[in-house]
């Protein structure tokens, strides 16, 4: 279970990337201070996060409030640009992360495994390709083999539809979502760029999976929001006839 709950942890922050110059500043005064994320396999985990003088987010710490795993993230720039994040528990270092930029975007990411001696294993590498409205993000193994990739498509500021490939471009899935026309407290957070809310300026409020292994089997998912004066989001919900509390966000 821990081994299980380790790479959930991981995984929510196993990719990160610097915003594009003509992306929109996020307000000084709604950075993300935490979040509270709910029944992630019957756990709340908590994401705190701190910031450099510049805004640039440093280090990120992970807590499952159930069972008191911790993780710990740390970002590190030279000249105001990332290349280096390390991943730790409260025991050790276990992962690195390595940035490339190429024309000031995010080129690719390398992740390695650390040993009990911070010896290093290179594991995979993930690519980035912009073109027009889409962005690419393609996985090759240690081994140079190809794996997955996501098609990322872009309409007026926001994703408006991921599609999966495996390695051999057969469809997966494809997924389509809808937006608030609020404000997105994750857009070009390093946290978050493995999604689409890393990408939009606003909240997800609707996605529409469809499974293209299960005879494109369609299933829709809606949440609601309560938001700040502003128009940041305060709460998180799954609506229907089970309607629950998700996320709460805290802004410093």
């Amino acid at each position: 279970m821990k081994q299980a709950l380790f790479f959930l942890l991981l995984c929510s922050i196993c990719i990160s990337c610097k915003k594009q110059k003509d992306e929109p500043k996020p307000d000084p005064g709604a950075q993300l201070n935490y979040t509270n994320t709910y029944n992630i396999n019957g756990h709340t985990i908590k994401n705190s996060y701190s910031y450099n003088s510049l805004g640039m987010l440093y280090e990120e710490f992970i807590k499952d409030e159930t069972t008191g795993e911790e993780l710990y993230q740390t970002y590190r720039h030279k000249d105001n640009v990332l290349y280096l994040s390390d991943i730790a528990n409260d025991r050790r270092k276990v992962s690195k992360i390595k940035y490339t930029f190429l024309h000031q975007k995010l080129s690719s990411m390398e992740y390695f495994e650390y040993d009990q001696y911070e010896n290093t294993t290179f594991l995979f590498k993930r690519n980035f390709e912009y073109a027009n409205e889409q962005l690419k993000i393609s996985t090759t193994g240690a081994d140079g083999t190809p794996g997955e990739y996501q098609i990322f498509t872009f309409s007026g500021g926001n994703v408006i539809e991921v599609s999966t490939y495996s390695a051999s471009s057969a469809p997966v899935n494809t997924i389509a979502y809808e937006y608030d026309g609020k404000t997105n407290p994750y857009q070009g957070k390093y946290d978050q760029l493995h999604s689409p809310e890393g990408y939009s300026k606003s909240n997800i409020t609707k996605s529409t999976l469809t499974d293209h292994q299960k005879g494109d089997q369609v299933s829709v998912t809606v949440y609601a929001y309560e938001y700040t004066s502003a128009g940041y989001p305060t709460k998180l919900y799954s609506t229907g006839a089970n309607r629950k509390l998700l996320k709460t966000y805290h802004y410093q």
